[in-house]
């Protein structure tokens, strides 16, 4: 073994924080490559590529909507640019469905672990 290689192994077993925090960066790199290689090579569910029916419309002689018709699996279906929403509805949407929505980066940690909670101790998510 070179001395650089062991000069480095000694390092590391003078102390036991330094084995225990490599062990965590390498777990921890593990697992997020394991997680990556996962998410890559994963296939789509079947239908995630495929646009949603439109819901017809019935017009006017002249073209004007008169009214949205049910798809055939009973449901609405028109989209809309982001710029035609009006702001107030932005804001509900968003105070609705994520009051934290600007205090974190994609994934809201206290959430899920009030989730991971609710499933320990109830066996469900209660909310």
């Amino acid at each position: 073994m070179s001395d650089r290689l062991r000069q480095l192994r000694d390092w590391f077993a003078r102390k036991a924080w330094r084995r225990w925090a490599l062990r965590f960066v390498c777990v921890w790199l593990a697992g997020w490559l394991g997680l990556q290689t996962v998410v890559t090579f994963m296939p789509l569910p079947v239908g995630m590529d495929v646009p949603p029916v439109m819901s017809p419309q019935a017009t006017d002689r002249h073209g004007e909507p008169l009214r949205l018709l049910l798809t055939s699996d009973d449901r609405f279906f028109q989209p809309i640019a982001l710029g035609e929403c009006a702001p107030i509805f932005l804001k509900a949407t968003l105070a609705a469905e994520d009051k934290r929505f600007w205090g974190h980066a994609g994934v809201d940690w206290f959430s899920t672990a009030r989730a991971v909670k609710e499933i320990a101790v109830h066996r469900r998510v209660m909310s």
